[in-house]
């Protein structure tokens, strides 16, 4: 027993941190056949362990041909050294067994610490990716707060020049005290390490907003193409891509019908397909497929906001009513309220809200077709 005791005394600790294949259904394709390896890291919840819930935009790396890992890291032990001491060595590992190119990306203290290994004069990455980088909690929660600016700037006077950095700073993010995009691009433009920093894109707001499908849709392949091994080409910017194509799930068989001669020209003018997202992150599609003199069928399809087995893509058939006073479409039998209107610019102003309810979200639809 007393042996026993002993050997228990010196057993291994269980490890704080460990690297995982970010997907469980997607198989890695090893050092010899991927383009390389990307080290995706989460944030640092405050009095729980962290979801290490890989990102939607991740996907996009993955299906360029990357392998995806998650380091995922036991919150007793997520400290800024320990961490980045970690993600260091995990870099290491991986070019090691021949990745010829690694990554870091990171979602709050996940980008914090990518942009901390990225100044390490042994740093195995050549590109980082952060969304929200933070380590000093809220203005409600820290009264250091501040300092995820401070300390921010300190990491990126010293991020190496061989090292490719993208940053996300985004609107009503709890975490940031404000200017901290302007001041990172000068810190870095200074050191001569290529940078892109997409600062308060509009239709993203919140600390968590990087994870969603929304924000996958519409920068997934800026940072798909940012990470590609070989210089950043010369006035990169993710203002240049696309939304990408996505599926919406609809009843089979829809067909669009064309507006009849009698219907009120702005209520014919917003037949056809709709395409945006709630600021919360939640990809939507409205498709007005026929209309009467002041009556609209149309079908509301949504798709997941974050990553989650429990949401899942849905759509609704609604039935609406126009007025001509005020261009306003409205589909009152649900739950939910919609409302439409045309906007001057072709586009279309869009309201969700809850009835019985204060809640409410507003955004902008683009027409698809």
């Amino acid at each position: 027993m007393l042996i026993a005791a002993m050997l228990a005394l010196v057993a291994p600790a269980r490890a704080q941190t460990e690297l995982l294949p970010a997907y469980d259904d997607k198989p890695l394709a090893g050092p010899a056949k991927a383009k390389g390896a990307v080290i995706w890291n989460h944030g640092l919840s405050r009095l729980s362990e962290s979801e290490a819930n890989t990102p939607f935009y991740a996907d996009a790396l993955q299906a360029a041909g990357w392998d995806v890992f998650k380091l995922t890291r036991k919150w007793a032990s997520d400290r800024l050294y320990d961490s980045t001491e970690a993600l260091t060595a995990e870099g290491r590992k991986l070019r090691a067994q021949g990745y010829q190119h690694v990554v870091s990306a990171g979602q709050s203290f996940g980008g914090w610490i990518s942009y901390n290994a990225a100044g390490k004069a042994d740093s195995p990455f050549e590109a980082i990716v952060a969304t929200a980088p933070a380590a000093h909690g809220t203005l409600a929660t820290n009264d250091n707060w501040r300092k995820n600016a401070a300390d921010l700037y300190d990491f990126a006077g010293n991020v190496r020049p061989s090292i490719k950095v993208l940053t996300f700073f985004f609107n009503k993010d709890d975490y940031d005290p404000g200017g901290r995009g302007a001041e990172v691009r000068r810190l870095l433009s200074a050191r001569g390490v290529p940078n892109v920093i997409v600062d308060y894109p509009p239709g993203f707001i919140g600390h968590g907003i990087g994870a969603s499908l929304a924000f996958a849709d519409q920068h997934a392949g800026c940072i798909a193409a940012f990470i590609e091994p070989g210089p950043l080409k010369p006035g990169f910017s993710c203002a240049d891509f696309p939304l990408a194509d996505a599926g919406f799930p609809m009843p089979k068989n829809l067909k669009i019908v064309p507006a009849p001669a009698d219907a009120p020209p702005g209520l014919a003018a917003m037949v056809g397909r709709w395409r945006g997202w709630y600021d919360t992150g939640r990809p939507f599609m409205l498709v007005v497929h026929d209309v009467g003199k002041d009556r609209a069928l149309a079908v509301y399809s949504t798709r997941p906001q974050y990553r989650s087995a429990s949401d899942k893509p849905n759509y609704t058939s609604r039935r609406g009513e126009y007025d001509a006073a005020s261009g306003r479409l409205s589909f009152t039998e649900s739950t939910t309220l919609l409302e439409y209107k045309l906007r001057s610019d072709g586009r279309l102003d869009a309201t969700w809200q809850r009835k019985g309810s204060d809640s409410k979200l507003v955004t902008i639809l683009t027409k698809v077709d």
